[in-house]
């Protein structure tokens, strides 16, 4: 009898396979796991209306109609990139339920009441119909898709994001790794989802760097007395901002210029937009502290940079949300703070500020929980799972 077949469609620039599959690849998934590129061969398409859509449209249904033919089980697709409504689309016009689709990291804006958002909810709601799993990526925010779309509650499901490995590698002290051949995001690669962090152009979550050589750890809590937040949509930079009118440790913001709201920026803070990822990733890896102000929100955000900086080992004050409470315990794995609140986040930047030994617990603390739960292969064993009791 063959082994079932799962099939995993990237929306890339790239010919080759993603920076994951390496990590999946040696993986007993229980069933034979290939990928599939979907070209771009130019910026990805706003709309039907722009000049790549029906070559990328044409791709979609090739490899649609070649999986059906040999009888592929899964067909994996991520977020609601264009290969996903794409599939999903095909699949419910014509009534079909083979292979069945998978959506991982799946995550949609709330509706906000008015007629447009309506409407998208309508659509969303018919164009998914013929989805048999969406994963998102905290237990709030799938709950708030049953309730939204009106889905039976095992329609979705939760698995916590994963993060790219070589993070691990990446010196905390210097914020410096390993050279030799290791391929980092520029300032023009794609932004997920407003968090501020390139991904890679394959259409998943996660970091733009490629693994790299194997470095000396650094020690755990390193820093350059910096404080580092990061990030763009949803994020609450304008109550960030307040608590610093009280503190004068220096602070680095990066994000959008319209992520501020206007609010006064304190002495103590820079804003910076548009960096390359590099330098991101060396501000993030040479900091003492990184804070995530997040919008109380039904749908998740934060966790990528939050995951990032866990694995670096870095302390994190982050806000309380629906995004944040599966992967932190407080004062454990980072520092939780209610939404909206400045007096919170600068008593928590206090707090980390002076006690070193505080701050090196809550990194290692972080760190090990990633080892544990945030890994490519543990991500893909949990859909694994998942699929097989379907």
């Amino acid at each position: 009898m063959p082994r079932d077949r799962a099939l995993v469609l990237i929306l890339s620039r790239r010919s080759g396979p993603p920076w994951w599959w390496d990590q999946i690849a040696r993986e007993h998934l229980g069933c034979e796991v290939d990928y599939e590129v979907v070209a771009l061969n130019g910026p990805r398409p706003a709309g039907p209306w722009s000049p790549g859509f029906f070559p990328m449209l044409w791709q979609c249904l090739r490899v649609l109609a070649a999986e059906r033919r040999r009888g592929t089980r899964w067909i994996v697709t991520f977020e609601c990139d264009w290969t996903s409504f794409i599939v999903a689309g095909v699949q419910s016009l014509l009534f079909l339920r083979s292979p069945r689709h998978l959506i991982v990291q799946f995550i949609m804006r709330e509706n906000t009441g008015t007629l447009k958002s309506r409407l998208k909810y309508a659509f969303m709601r018919w164009c998914f119909s013929s989805v048999h799993l969406c994963v998102c990526s905290s237990r709030g925010e799938a709950a708030y898709y049953v309730r939204a779309f009106g889905w039976p509650e095992r329609k979705v499901a939760f698995l916590p994001l994963h993060t790219d490995p070589s993070f691990l590698q990446i010196a905390s002290g210097n914020g410096r790794r390993e050279t030799g051949g290791g391929k980092t995001a520029s300032a023009g690669t794609a932004v997920d989802h407003g968090t501020g962090t390139a991904v890679g152009t394959n259409g998943i979550v996660g970091s733009a760097i490629a693994s790299v050589p194997p470095a000396t750890p650094a020690l755990v809590g390193d820093d350059d007395g910096t404080v580092v937040a990061a990030g763009r949509t949803f994020r609450d930079y304008p109550t960030l901002l307040r608590a610093w009118t009280t503190l004068d440790l220096p602070l680095t913001i990066v994000a959008s210029p319209s992520s501020l709201g206007g609010e006064p920026v304190p002495p103590a803070v820079s804003v910076l937009y548009d960096i390359p990822m590099t330098e991101l990733i060396d501000r993030l890896a040479r900091c003492m502290i990184v804070v995530l102000p997040l919008e109380d929100r039904q749908i998740s955000t934060g966790q990528t940079v939050l995951v990032h900086a866990m694995t670096m080992g870095k302390p994190v004050i982050v806000t309380k949300t629906n995004g944040t409470v599966d992967y932190v315990e407080d004062m454990q794995t980072a520092v939780l703070v209610p939404p909206r609140d400045p007096d919170a986040i600068a008593r928590a930047v206090r707090l980390l500020a002076a006690d070193p030994a505080l701050r090196r617990r809550i990194g290692e603390a972080a760190r090990a929980r990633v080892l544990t739960t945030h890994m490519p292969s543990q991500y893909a064993r949990g859909i694994a799972d998942m699929v097989r009791t379907q």
